[in-house]
């Protein structure tokens, strides 16, 4: 019973990071990684910030992306353009 309950938690996405999705992509090897979407770009906690940027989850969206690895690789993924939309948008230095 405890197994079963575990797996259901373990399997069941409350936290998404790079490293899920590396692990999902390693059990269903038909998706490539291309078609994978990042998880910042449908982010609930930034669409808090672009909402209220003084609210405490939009403050605390835009404390987490300075040293956040899966916002990192997810611009990263962008084009040139769209990044530097991105630095305008989120005034961000890098």
């Amino acid at each position: 019973m405890i197994t079963i309950v575990l797996n259901f938690f373990f399997s069941f996405n409350f936290f998404i990071s790079p490293k899920r999705i590396k692990v999902n992509y390693l059990i269903n090897p038909q998706m490539s990684m291309e078609t994978i979407q990042k998880p910042c770009a449908n982010c609930k906690f930034r669409a808090q910030y672009d909402k209220n940027p003084k609210s405490l989850i939009g403050r605390f969206w835009r404390w987490h992306i300075n040293f956040c690895p899966g916002w990192k690789g997810y611009m990263s993924s962008l084009s040139e353009e769209e990044r530097q939309a991105m630095r305008e948008k989120y005034n961000l230095k890098k």
